[in-house]
């Protein structure tokens, strides 16, 4: 709508009105003295009054004065007969804030005079605001990755960097171009871990999430520890575009893990220096009083002979001899334990395993230990074994031996030893040597297997403390276990299990094997 001069104005230029009354833009023509001619449907809807109520007056009336000094300079650009385009930001007064596009284009007359400007304005304000918010964001977005620690990055869909923020620069020594066309691989220092390192290509090349994934960066500065999160990224169809993460220069970190790990090690190792010096002093005393008492009696023993070498009869010099070979044997054992413990911690002790029979190697320990210590009864059930063993000989007879050697030396004269011995479907062979001694208190279980430990009932009894731990290892090289049930005061019970040899079911069941379960040797030599 428009007043009848200003369609006058209009009609000087041959303006076609029924069009412009159509269209959303807001159309408005300004005479030179700023006064409105013309003003169509959409700017009345703007300035909110009739065309009758706008036509004929001054713009700054209409529009605000603030507003109209803003366009001012444009509408004198237009009276110059020059075309301006001008936006920004204009207050209409009441808060009311909104964004315009202003195309000013001079309006002249039928002899050529310019006798106004044409304003052919748009409301873009739902525009201007999604602009502005999408600038606030991403300043909002470069403000926070100035200032965080960490950087930002971008690889494309063939897993090269193709972006990095600025202050990758600033946090690594390194600008961010220099990243530009290389893959992670590429980038990744020589001394990385290939199966750390192709675990995460194989991430990224399955376009997985990923987080703290640590590398050594080997760049122009050197070596520099990052740590990298991402995220893959993909298109509205699904198509993969690539990831996009962050960094962390985590060199000092790393550095001052590394710097308390070695500081840890070396703690540790003083630690076990101090150990071995105390177990050494230990160790030396043990060896000097388990040597004594053996060389006593075999020096005792040795000037009763020539004392009364013609006086002694048959049964005395037996007595005399058995206690020397039994004081030597001691000595023996403990010297063959000592030096398997030493080629054990030293890494030289040579495994090699066979099939041998345990159904032998008991009955020659046992009848052995039944000789030494008559006065105990030694029960074996071998029974129920079938198939051979397969380990290691001397390993075994160490095993089983000093096994023995405990159960007699921890129970009392005249008490019953067992050794059973059975195999399982699970390919293992059982021994479970039992006694009937002092006992260990539960609470020493768990170190009554550390090297010189000794339980607190074994008070008063001679021993080593090597024993035990010599056997574990030696169980342990062969894929075994070692288990203890004991009770103070009732015995013990020690069970051993070790691999048998491949099972052959053609193999004939032993003789012995129809006994129900009978005990198949019983040793005992008491004394009268």
């Amino acid at each position: 709508m428009s007043s009848p001069g200003g369609e006058n104005f209009l009609a000087a230029k041959g303006l076609a009105l029924p069009l412009l009354d159509e269209v959303n833009d807001q159309i408005t023509v300004i005479d030179s003295a700023y006064c409105c001619r013309f003003a169509n449907p959409a700017a009345c809807a703007k300035i909110q009054a009739p065309a009758d109520q706008i036509v004929g007056r001054h713009l700054a009336r209409l529009i605000g004065q603030t507003a109209f000094d803003l366009l001012k300079p444009s509408f004198d650009r237009g009276f110059a007969g020059e075309t301006d385009l001008w936006s920004d930001w204009m207050d209409l007064g009441d808060g009311e804030r909104v964004f315009f596009e202003c195309r000013i284009l001079p309006c002249r007359g039928a002899d050529g005079t310019i006798i106004g400007v044409t304003n052919i304005a748009r409301d873009l304000t739902a525009w201007a605001e999604k602009e502005q918010k999408q600038e606030q964001s991403e300043q909002r977005f470069k403000d926070f990755a100035e200032i965080a620690s960490d950087w930002l990055w971008e690889m494309d869909a063939d897993l090269r960097f193709c972006w990095f923020s600025d202050n990758v620069e600033e946090k690594t020594g390194v600008p961010a171009a220099w990243h530009y066309g290389k893959t992670r691989a590429e980038i990744a220092s020589p001394d990385i871990d290939p199966a750390v390192l192709k675990m995460h290509l194989d991430v990224l090349n399955a376009h997985q999430p990923y987080r703290d994934f640590r590398l050594v960066r080997r760049g122009p500065d050197g070596d520099r520890w990052i740590s990298s999160n991402g995220n893959p990224i993909f298109d509205r169809s699904g198509r993969f575009l690539g990831y996009r993460g962050t960094g962390t220069d985590i060199t000092a970190e790393v550095r001052a893990e590394q710097a308390a790990a070695k500081q840890q090690e070396l703690e540790t190792a003083l630690a076990e220096e101090r150990a071995l010096s105390s177990l050494q002093r230990q160790f030396i005393a043990m060896v000097s009083h388990e040597f004594r008492t053996p060389l006593a009696i075999i020096d005792g023993n040795a000037h009763r002979l020539l004392r009364h070498e013609d006086k002694l009869s048959p049964a005395m010099l037996r007595q005399a001899v058995g206690k020397i070979r039994g004081s030597v044997t001691r000595m023996t054992r403990l010297m063959e334990s000592v030096l398997s413990l030493s080629r054990l911690e030293s890494g030289q002790v040579e495994f090699e395993p066979s099939e041998l029979s345990l159904r032998d190697h008991l009955a020659e320990i046992c009848g052995s230990y039944a000789d030494l210590s008559p006065d105990h009864e030694i029960r074996v059930d071998t029974a129920r074994i079938t198939r051979p063993l397969f380990g290691d000989e001397r390993q075994v007879s160490q095993i089983l031996s000093n096994l023995l050697s405990n159960a007699v030396k921890y129970s009392p004269t005249g008490t019953i030893i067992t050794v059973d011995a059975w195999q399982e479907d699970s390919g293992f062979a059982v021994i479970a040597v039992g006694d009937q001694g002092v006992g260990i208190p539960a609470d020493e279980i768990e170190t009554l297997f550390d090297c010189f430990f000794r339980a607190s009932t074994s008070t008063g009894i001679a021993g080593t403390g090597i024993g035990l731990h010599l056997v574990r290892e030696l169980v342990d090289m062969h894929g075994g276990s070692i288990e203890v049930d004991s009770t103070v005061g009732q015995g013990s019970t020690f069970t051993v299990r070790l691999p048998l040899a491949v099972a052959d079911d053609q193999r004939p069941s032993p003789p012995m094997a129809d006994r129900k379960g009978e005990p198949d040797i019983q040793l005992s030599r008491r004394s009268a």
